[in-house]
Formats: structure tokens, C-alpha cells, sequence
């Protein structure tokens, strides 16, 4: 082709729109070619071709308003290059500030919504601005535009007039006025506890038919979830480097720092309008902690817009908290996702830094004021809840806090990720405990990873029954507590006591090879089996070269009633010959070799067996050989020695003044208990329990069938000295109850 064809041709397609990747060799040029398509350099400034979607919109439904905009500026998502707001007039007289969005229209070629990046896209249209508004109450409406370029410049329509009448939709989910510990609905104040799988995005490798899309997975969830967790981040990413050369897909539309993919943006669109159609909730994911590894791909600093290297304005990971220009931009993002999807009811929160743990105070500084930011971006029409992976200091003024032992008990707990197991004839029935143990541990959401092991063992129908009993409690109505109650007798078929079992194991936040542990002492409670180990990585690294730097052996502190051991479940070793340590109180206990890496383990060779003496003790273990490689571990577990069969029984509950519930667990019936010990479950009967701190009086107690939520046998009970008497026929694997207090 001649260069002046070739000269025609990317005029004609920066005019249109067209994918340009293949004139592109490099990233940057790559970046060029979008931000070249942005700009704007005609005179003048000027609104029109304004268009309503309607004139009378339901309260809560979507408003759109679209319109075309004359001006000159170079980056339609930049607001110091050229701002458009859109002061509404509530039908009280309050009037607050809706931002208005640049939209350029795409379309997947599958015709379905999917999260993840070389889906293939087209255009569809020419580039508008939008506004996006969900009105709350009924009544009449007025809307003005006012856009100002950089030059102070400004453009103005309106007002144009609206109406939104009355409907029975919930509204929006936020923090309870009367209960803070639990969200409900702005609309008509019903509790919120939510439930569900995240469904982070959507792979090739998932299952779904005919593409893995959220249209299938929102549609197994329907009736039996109300809550889910996508990411806007880690392979669909709103701001990214085009480090890719994908034509034809949607890695065209990055245009690196402050550009944001239109066809990553259509994909989050339709997972909205999915997630409205079946009624979920979305929790919205905005970043991981690969964003600033510096040992990821494509997927990790190297590929990070706000790396110098990439245009960006940081030299490094941590500048992206420092860097005032970084805050700017990051702003500017926030604003753009709430322009765009803050009109939704869908959108229940957002949720910041995946994955991440302990914040400096400068990360604390950063969280505080994109908190902030958003809460100012919806002020007066939507409640929003903001929170972080992040904890510490930053759970102090976060919406919600991470369902922690050490979270603060004065605002909402959100389980984002509860423990599961990757086995799939076992995950049901772990992730069925996880739900109810949630429900009874105060948590106000709780939520399971990974989407595509719920649908492969298809366990959407395991939600339903906890979400059923969760909203069949005031608890946004009533202030609550953890239940003060003991199981007082217990008998057990098969004459000895049996051991308890616990099995504790890394979380996931620590990248499974070259990262540091960011956490390295553990506290072990006795009142949960299975723990996520928050911080800790997979592998003991050795202390050769290039390992040294990686090292942060656990120390796990324990405070067991009975005599215990600890089973460390070995995987895989390294290179060479290394040796597992355990250390009890300082002392060293155990030394054992595992020689011939780098190899898996198998048999009796996979598990290190550590006898301790009942009490308080720091255990700590690490790979000790001299030079060593590492070893990779899957899971750390506790075989505890018990006395009387009620040791066997877990039990948690809350209460309020008025009304109670109660979970209670045979703990022996479990893929954990026959994995580690080989031996059958126990049944257990006669369980006595008590409960204290009760108002004296009589009391209407229901139990509950845990496989369907339903009732299946009530009683009576009275409380003349705060206490409340109760007994189970038998526990083979678990019971709910659910009280209340006679008027």
C-alpha cells in the first residue's frame, strides 16, 4: 500500500473508530493510536441532541439521558480537560450533582457478557456522553448539562423535566440505620445478608454454554443467591498498558494512565443489567495485589499504567499511594465507574485492593481519602459502601470490614471468600457449613470463591436456605450479640472420646512463588475446624541464594484444653535435600529430612507428626537445612485429645433482646475428619446446651432442617434465671434453632 493510502487509511479510521492494531507494532504506539481517536479540537462549546430514555421513570429504575458535546479537549475521561456534570433538582428542592461519562458503543461478537480479555469486540456507533440516574423518591425531577472545558469555557442545557413514580423495588443496599453490624435496603428498609458465589470473571477453561458469561452464571444463581463479587481488575481491567497485541479484541481499547477500555466498560454494562434482571447484588472489585507485584507478566507491574515506563507517573509499586498525580488519576477513575454504574441498584459495594493486607500509614492516608471521594461523587441521591482488603488502621473508617477474629464490631462484616475446598465431592458440604457458621458468627455477607467449582458441583441451591433464615431475623431492626452459651452433656456412639481435628492453610494473598509471607504469626482458634492463614505464603524457602530474601517461617500460637499434635501436610520439595523444622516454644521438637527434590511426596511421607502438652505454645516451623531450596506446603492441621463427647460439638449463635439463633456442628462429621484420622463419624445424641444472659420468660424455639431452611419441630422453654435449658435428640451433622421471646 502507497503512504498516502496508508495516511488515508488511519484517517479514516481514527474517524471512525476502527481497531488500528495492526498499524502498531509497540505499546506505546499502540497507546497513541487511542488517545489520537479522543481528541477533540473543534471550536466552540456546545451541548445537543439531547435524548431522554423516558420522561417517567419508576423510583429506582434507570434514567438515561444522551447527548453530543462541541468542544475541544484531548482526553473526554480527564474532568480538568473538559468536566460535564448534571445538576438534579430532587422534588424537595435539594439539588445534587450527577457526573456525566464519555460512552463509546461496542459490542462483543458472542453477544454476551464476559470479564476477561481477547474476547473480540465491534463498533457499533459514534461516540456520546451520557448520564446515568436512579431517582429514590417519587415526584417531579428537573435536570440541567453544564460542561466546562479547560480554558473555563462552559456549555449549558436545561433544565428538562422528569418524573419518577412510585414503586415497590428495594432501592439501594447500605449500612442499617438501626443496627450498623448489617446492611439492608434504602427503599423499603427490609434486611440485606448477602449471599453468593464471586464471580470474579469469566474463562475459556470455566464451564458454560455456549462461552463461559455472566447471562449463565447470574442465571444458575437466580432465587437462590443474592450476592456476588466481580472484578474490575486482573484480566479485565478498566485502565491498563496495551502490552498485547490482540487485533481484533478487546486489548485495543487500552490507551494506557487515564483511558478507560470501552469494551471492557460494555462487558461491566451487561453485567449489570444481568445481575438487575436476577436480582444481585454486585460487589465491585477494583484492584489485586498483581497490579504491583513486580514478578507478574502482563498482568503486574510491568504492565501497569501507572508505571513510568508504561506513561504513567510512578517509578514504583508504592508511588501509586504517594504520588499526587497517581491520586488524580485514580480519582478520576472512581468517578468514571460511579458515573457510569452508580445509578444501579445492582452495585451494592466497592471493593478495593484484593488480596492485600497490612497498609502503611501512607496506604491508610490514600484509603481514607478514595473512601471519601466516593461517598462525595453519590452525596444526597445513593448510599454507597466503600471498603478495602486492607486491614489495621484502614478498618477503622472502612464501610465494612473484612470478617475477621480482630474486626471491629461496630460496622457490617463481609466473608468475601470463605474457606472451601478444591476437592469437588466435598465442596457442598463445606461451603453448607461455611453459610451457616457465617450466619451464626455475626457476619453480614458471606460470600464463596470460586465460581466455576459452585456451578461444576452445582451448588447454587446450597445459599438458599441460610439466605431464607438470614432474612427471617431482625437483624437490622435489633442490636445483637454472640450468644453466651455452653453445650453441657453430650453421648456418642463407639465408647472412647474421639480427637478433634482442625486444619488451618495459606489464603491466597501471597503469590504462590517469589513473595514473601506478609504475615508470619497466626493465632489458632479453637471454636472454628478450618482457617484461612491471611499472609502466609505456600512454601518455606531455604536460605540458598535467591530464596534467602523470600523467607518468613510461620509461628502459629495455640492454647489448646487437651493434649495435641501438629500434622504438617507436605506437597512438593525443591531442588536438592532439605529439612522441615518444627520448634515448640523455642525449643526444637522435630527434624526431618526430605530428601531427592524436586519431586511430590507421597504416602506417610507427606505428613510431619508434632506432639505438644495441652496449653498455651508458640509453634514455629520452617526449612532448616543449610542452602536449602523450599517446600511447598498444603495445608497445616491439629489433632487435639478430648474428654467428654460434647468436646466434639461446635456451637455458635446471637441474640437479641427479643430473638435468638443457634448453630451447632458435629465436628466429626467431615471430609477433614476422615481425611486426617481415616476413621467414620461419631454420632452424637442427648446434646444438652445452655444459654445465658436471657431476659427471664417463655420462649418459642423452632428447629430448623439445615439442608431447606424449613421447621421441623418447635417447643416451649422458659427463662426464670437468664438461662435457657435445651436438648437435642441427636447431632449426626448439624442443627439450627431459631428463638424468640414471648410479648
Amino acid at each position: 500500500m502507497s503512504e498516502r493510502l496508508v495516511v488515508q487509511a488511519i484517517a479514516v479510521s481514527l474517524l471512525l473508530g476502527a481497531p488500528l492494531a495492526s498499524s502498531a507494532d509497540t505499546v506505546g504506539e499502540r497507546m497513541a493510536l487511542v488517545r489520537a481517536r479522543l481528541e477533540s479540537t473543534q471550536a466552540g462549546c456546545e451541548i445537543g441532541a439531547v435524548r431522554l430514555s423516558t420522561l417517567a421513570v419508576p423510583c429506582f429504575d434507570k434514567l438515561e439521558v444522551t447527548f453530543e458535546l462541541t468542544a475541544s479537549y484531548t482526553n473526554p475521561y480527564d474532568p480538568d480537560d473538559i468536566r460535564v456534570d448534571a445538576p438534579i433538582t430532587l422534588p424537595d428542592g435539594r439539588t445534587v450533582t450527577v457526573p456525566a461519562f464519555y460512552f463509546e458503543p461496542f459490542r462483543p461478537v458472542r453477544g454476551v457478557a464476559q470479564m476477561m480479555l481477547w474476547v473480540p469486540y465491534e463498533r457499533t456507533g459514534s461516540a456520546c456522553w451520557k448520564v446515568r440516574f436512579a431517582p429514590p423518591v417519587p415526584g417531579e425531577y428537573s435536570l440541567s448539562l453544564v460542561a466546562t472545558q479547560e480554558d473555563g469555557r462552559q456549555a449549558t442545557h436545561g433544565p428538562v423535566r422528569f418524573t419518577a413514580t412510585p414503586s415497590d423495588h428495594p432501592g439501594f443496599v447500605q449500612v442499617s440505620r438501626t443496627n450498623p453490624r448489617y446492611f439492608e435496603m434504602s427503599g423499603n428498609g427490609e434486611l440485606f445478608w448477602g449471599t453468593g458465589s464471586n464471580v470474579a470473571w469469566t474463562r475459556e477453561s470455566n464451564p458454560g454454554d455456549p462461552h463461559p458469561c455472566y447471562e449463565y452464571y447470574f442465571g444458575k444463581a437466580r432465587g437462590h443467591t443474592n450476592a456476588t463479587r466481580v472484578w474490575l481488575c486482573h484480566w479485565a481491567w478498566l485502565e491498563w498498558a496495551p502490552v498485547v497485541d490482540a487485533p481484533g479484541t478487546n486489548w485495543e481499547g487500552y490507551g494506557g494512565i487515564g483511558v478507560y477500555n470501552q469494551m471492557i466498560a460494555d462487558a461491566l454494562d451487561r453485567v449489570f443489567l444481568a445481575a438487575e434482571k436476577e436480582g444481585l447484588r454486585i460487589m465491585l472489585t477494583t484492584e489485586d495485589n498483581n497490579e504491583v507485584m513486580r514478578t507478574g507478566g502482563s498482568d503486574g507491574w510491568v504492565a501497569n499504567p501507572y508505571n513510568r515506563a508504561n506513561g504513567g507517573p510512578c517509578d514504583d509499586p508504592e508511588d501509586v499511594f504517594s504520588s499526587q498525580d497517581a491520586r488524580r488519576h485514580y480519582r478520576n477513575r472512581l468517578r468514571y465507574i460511579m458515573a457510569r454504574w452508580g445509578y444501579s441498584t445492582s452495585l451494592w459495594a466497592v471493593n478495593s485492593w484484593n488480596d492485600c493486607s497490612n497498609p502503611t500509614p501512607l496506604i491508610v492516608d490514600w484509603l481514607r481519602e478514595m473512601r471519601d471521594y466516593v461517598h462525595q461523587l453519590t452525596e444526597g441521591y445513593r448510599p454507597i459502601v466503600y471498603g478495602s482488603n486492607y486491614g489495621l488502621e484502614a478498618r477503622a473508617f472502612m464501610d465494612y470490614a473484612q470478617a475477621t477474629p480482630d474486626a471491629p464490631h461496630d460496622r457490617p462484616q463481609v466473608m468475601q471468600e470463605c474457606y472451601y475446598t478444591d476437592r469437588a465431592e466435598d465442596f457442598a458440604a463445606l461451603l453448607h457449613d461455611e453459610l451457616w457458621e457465617g450466619l451464626a458468627a455475626e457476619h453480614a455477607a458471606v460470600m464463596v470463591w470460586p465460581h466455576a467449582l459452585v456451578d461444576q458441583t452445582d451448588s447454587w441451591r446450597v445459599f438458599e436456605p441460610v439466605m431464607r433464615v438470614a432474612h427471617s431475623l431482625p437483624l437490622n431492626r435489633e442490636e445483637w450479640q454472640p450468644i453466651q452459651a455452653r453445650v453441657t452433656g453430650a453421648a456418642s456412639t463407639g465408647g472412647e472420646p474421639r480427637p478433634r481435628v482442625y486444619s488451618v492453610r495459606p489464603y491466597g494473598d501471597v503469590a504462590s512463588w517469589g513473595a514473601k509471607a506478609t504475615q508470619n504469626r497466626f493465632t489458632i482458634r479453637v471454636d472454628k475446624s478450618v482457617q484461612w492463614l491471611e499472609g502466609a505464603s505456600c512454601n518455606l524457602y531455604g536460605d540458598r541464594e535467591g530464596r534467602r530474601g523470600w523467607r518468613n517461617p510461620p509461628t502459629f500460637a495455640v492454647d489448646f484444653p487437651g493434649r495435641a499434635r501438629l500434622l504438617v501436610n507436605v506437597n512438593e520439595i525443591g531442588a536438592g535435600d532439605q529439612t522441615l523444622c518444627v520448634s515448640v516454644d523455642g525449643r526444637e521438637t522435630a527434624s526431618v529430612d526430605l530428601a531427592g527434590g524436586r519431586r511430590y511426596l507421597k504416602g506417610d511421607e507427606c505428613w510431619v507428626a508434632v506432639a505438644f502438652a495441652a496449653g498455651p505454645h508458640e509453634i514455629r516451623v520452617e526449612n532448616g537445612r543449610p542452602g536449602a531450596d523450599w517446600i511447598n506446603i498444603r495445608r497445616y492441621c491439629f489433632v487435639v485429645e478430648t474428654e467428654r463427647a460434647s468436646d466434639l460439638v461446635d456451637l455458635r449463635g446471637l441474640r437479641s433482646d427479643t430473638h435468638g439463633f443457634i448453630y451447632l456442628r458435629n465436628q466429626t462429621d467431615s471430609a477433614l475428619y476422615r481425611d486426617v484420622l481415616g476413621e467414620p463419624p461419631v454420632l452424637l445424641s442427648e446434646v444438652r446446651f445452655r444459654v445465658h444472659d436471657l431476659a427471664p420468660g417463655h420462649y418459642d424455639v423452632t428447629v430448623l432442617n439445615t439442608q431447606t431452611g424449613a421447621a421441623q419441630d418447635s417447643f416451649a422453654a422458659e427463662s426464670t434465671d437468664g438461662s435457657l435449658n435445651m436438648k437435642l435428640g441427636e447431632l449426626r451433622h448439624d442443627a439450627a434453632l431459631r428463638f424468640s421471646r414471648r410479648p
